[in-house]
């Protein structure tokens, strides 16, 4: 995911979906590298601790959902050039964290990185439905799940709403 975002040249990032933090704290090292910052949100602190203090001048932690995560980027007074959604995979849920997501993007094209991009989960055909909306799409296969499960990402360019 930091490829991606350096790709990009992303500096500030968005993550719904903490739980342990092992991609929150890849960004963070990023974030730090390009003088971005990163705030994530869950609805559960299960966070690593150690490293939860080795990266506290670049991440902002919202406990609680993405509705309250964007008041805190709001209140930095800062924009989002790239969003990695991993939250709740229920009907709905995607699209609710997207539309609470909206408010706080760049000026720019914004990468959009949905995990579990799967027929498995029900957010399925609510991010069919977002890759049928946008110019550019492709779903990025990194390998299997803890279940061996395969699991899938939708990667979209784009600025909605703007």
């Amino acid at each position: 995911m930091t490829t991606l975002a350096k790709k990009f040249n992303v500096k500030n990032i968005a993550e719904v979906g903490t739980a342990q933090g092992w991609q929150y704290y890849s960004f963070a090292e990023y974030c730090r590298s390009v003088g971005g910052k990163i705030w994530s949100c869950d609805i559960r602190d299960v966070r690593h601790y150690e490293y939860s203090k080795e990266y506290d001048d670049v991440t902002h932690f919202t406990l609680g959902d993405s509705k309250e995560m964007i008041e805190n980027i709001k209140s930095d007074n800062q924009t989002i050039d790239m969003f990695y959604v991993d939250g709740s995979h229920d009907k709905g849920a995607v699209l609710n964290d997207m539309l609470n997501l909206l408010e706080v993007q760049s000026n720019r094209d914004c990468v959009w990185v949905f995990d579990d991009y799967d027929q498995r989960f029900g957010c399925y055909h609510d991010l069919t439905s977002i890759s049928q909306k946008c110019q550019f799409f492709t779903v990025h296969t990194p390998g299997k799940t803890a279940s061996n499960n395969p699991t899938h990402q939708l990667v979209v360019i784009g600025n909605f709403g703007k």
